[in-house]
């Protein structure tokens, strides 16, 4: 675990905590640290503010909110925690506990106290309430406000793009820095007396993501989309000093997703919202599922059982006028780039269209007559009046037929979305070796230590506290934490997505810590 030392070439940043990473668990790290009176400097490989976050959902999965009572939804950290626990025997109770004792107040109450505007509240699978508090502009406006109040704090300056942490920087048997490298080759050292990592995920790494997760490897074919910058490099440096990894091969599904036509590898793809009126068929022109029930647990086991693990999402003009991409060339900040969803459209090789359902049919390579058959079966039990469709119990209130031209029908494959695993930490996000023992002076954050807007993962992302707790240790104090040794238990292969991507627990720290 000796790392690099002093570079006499480089060009030297210092503060107090050193922070990599300029997504949602970096950014709100670097306002803890201020808030407790540390200074920060920043670095991160991407050209601007925002990491995989900005193009999130953006989602907060807390329980007992001040917006739930004013809604009237009853909720609360012990129902939260049972309706994690119950049904999943991995599922971590130390954590959860952690995470849902604190989340209402030290995540949601303080994103509201900066601004942030929370327009809704939607129901996760796996939850009996709604609880997932969504912010006006999704992942977006989250990011967008947390940069203004870094500007409003004149913050944004501590902050250095296009550099690439290399290694660590080690003295006196801590680490006390990271060496990086600008875009145009120059190498910096970032030193201070502590270093949070928040790299992010590796979901959009397919190659690890499939070295991890056997069923996916096991699929006809399978997509990543983590993010430009979720590759996994934060992983790989820390490994290199001592770290390791736990439940990596937890990782969440989205099911919406369709390939990237424009990506010359073929291993990444687009994740597409706004199609709730649309219906899933299998490769025989047939439903199958509950479309509305789309995520982890549901939607993607969904999908994995069918013929190459594959299947079409069928929309008619007026529903495809409404796709969201999560992909930042598809957007000009919060608007949607309607011309571009439109050249998708007719470009890709991934999706056919049809002036009418039988050339539809053709040109999907489904069977016309069975295909027919189920968009008409489906107009007609909209057009009676069912509240529930009668194959799959799906609600119908709300939905609308397929009835305007030209019909479209595009492929959807697993994809690769976020990690419930990775760096293993205490709940003070101290890096933790296999035997348990602390790596001094280091901690991670976000989603390079699992995803936990759901809270299921056991080492997640608590920016707020690695920064409470970074500052503890470099003030020469002692930070308790989970017992040295002790492995978090694991959670299930697929899991409960629901929440913006390296937040987790964000905001939450230990009293004491500061």
């Amino acid at each position: 675990m000796n790392g690099t030392t002093n570079r006499s070439d480089a060009r030297i940043h210092q503060a107090d905590i050193v922070i990599v990473g300029a997504g949602a668990a970096g950014a709100m790290a670097a306002l803890a640290a201020t808030e407790q009176g540390a200074t920060f400097v920043g670095l991160d490989q991407l050209g601007e503010f925002g990491g995989t976050a900005i193009v999130s959902g953006g989602g907060l999965s807390v329980a007992g909110s001040s917006l739930q009572a004013e809604k009237g939804i009853e909720d609360s950290p012990e129902r939260a925690f049972h309706d994690m626990v119950d049904e999943q025997s991995e599922a971590d109770e130390e954590w959860a506990r952690f995470y849902y004792g604190r989340g209402a107040e030290q995540l949601f109450g303080w994103l509201r106290s900066q601004g942030l505007e929370i327009t809704s509240i939607s129901l996760n699978e796996g939850d009996s309430v709604p609880r997932r508090h969504v912010p006006k502009g999704m992942g977006l406006g989250l990011m967008t406000r947390l940069w203004e109040v870094h500007h409003e704090k004149d913050l944004a300056g501590c902050w250095h793009f296009g550099m690439t942490a290399k290694d660590l920087l080690w003295e006196g048997g801590r680490v006390v820095g990271v060496l990086a490298q600008h875009a145009e080759g120059q190498e910096h050292e970032f030193r201070g007396r502590a270093v949070v990592v928040a790299t992010g995920g590796f979901a959009g790494n397919l190659s690890m993501v499939l070295r991890h997760h056997p069923r996916l490897a096991a699929v006809g074919r399978a997509l990543a989309e983590g993010g430009v910058g979720a590759q996994g490099t934060g992983h790989e440096m820390l490994l290199r000093h001592g770290a390791t990894m736990v439940n990596a091969q937890n990782i969440v599904i989205y099911v919406y997703a369709t390939p990237d036509y424009e990506d010359p590898t073929g291993a990444r793809g687009l994740v597409c919202r706004g199609i709730e009126n649309c219906i899933w068929v299998n490769a025989a022109g047939e439903r199958f599922h509950d479309e509305s029930l789309n995520g982890g647990i549901y939607g993607a086991t969904a999908l994995l059982r069918q013929e190459s693990a594959m299947c079409w999402a069928i929309l008619d003009n007026d529903m495809a006028g409404r796709i969201d991409v999560a992909d930042p060339r598809y957007r000009h900040g919060p608007e949607v780039i309607r011309e571009r969803v439109w050249q998708l459209l007719r470009e890709s090789p991934y999706i056919a269209s049809g002036n009418t359902l039988r050339e539809l049919a053709e040109n999907a390579g489904f069977d016309p007559g069975r295909f027919e058959q189920t968009i008409t079966g489906w107009n007609e039990l909209l057009a009676s009046g069912a509240e529930r469709d009668p194959l799959t119990s799906r609600k119908l209130a709300g939905l609308k037929p397929f009835v305007e031209p030209p019909f479209h029908a595009m492929q959807f494959l697993p994809l690769a979305r976020k990690n419930q695993g990775g760096i293993r930490t205490d709940l003070r996000c101290r890096v933790q070796t296999a035997d348990g023992d602390l790596i001094p002076g280091l901690y991670a954050a976000g989603e390079l230590c699992g995803f936990a807007a759901a809270a299921t993962s056991p080492a997640a992302g608590r920016s707020r506290a690695s920064c409470s707790a970074a500052r503890s240790s470099a003030d020469g104090s002692p930070a308790p934490g989970r017992p040295r040794g002790r492995r978090p238990r694991a959670t299930p292969p697929i899991g409960r997505g629901g929440g913006s991507a390296g937040l987790g627990c964000a905001s939450l720290f230990e009293a004491g810590d500061h």
